[in-house]
């Protein structure tokens, strides 16, 4: 189990609890209760995720890693 603290745009900002059993799942059962307003936040969150992967699956190869490093120069590192 887990649960995560979005904002009221559906996007994660941190992970509250984890639970987990050893092996692999390959079924998931699941239970949520939202209020409307949380529902569609969620509802354009996941349709916003969607669309990107979508998106990415489309891009030749070489574009995705043009992108991966230019994301990855543009963000400053910490060398530690």
């Amino acid at each position: 189990m887990v649960k995560l603290l979005v904002d009221d745009k559906g996007k994660v900002l941190a992970e509250t609890f984890r639970e987990s059993k050893q092996g692999i799942v390959r079924e998931i059962e699941v239970d949520i209760i939202f209020s409307y307003k949380d529902a569609v936040a969620f509802y354009n969150a996941l349709g916003e995720n969607l669309k990107s992967i979508q998106e990415s699956q489309t891009k030749p190869i070489e574009e995705k890693v043009k992108t991966y490093k230019e994301q990855l120069y543009d963000e400053p590192h910490v060398l530690k």
